[in-house]
């Protein structure tokens, strides 16, 4: 980014665990073997998106993410 020249940035677009493995920290664990093997790479800036109908907020609250943007889209059709 011409703005963040001195940061490496990451973007996770999506997240998926089978609804039968949702209990527990799985989500958690995924999480932050994706941050330390980023870190690895030089990556030093994460972003990580959330659908509305499914979303982890208060997960990603306590892990130190912060709320940074909003999305909106819309189907134009074709």
């Amino acid at each position: 980014s011409l703005h963040y020249a001195d940061h490496v940035f990451a973007a996770c677009d999506v997240i998926y665990i089978r609804p039968d493995m949702r209990k527990g920290s799985i989500g958690y664990k995924l999480i932050k073997y994706v941050e330390k093997d980023l870190a690895k790479l030089g990556i030093s800036n994460l972003a990580i998106n959330t659908k509305v109908h499914a979303p982890f907020d208060s997960l990603l609250s306590k892990m130190g993410y912060n709320l940074t943007e909003r999305l909106y889209t819309k189907y134009l059709g074709s």
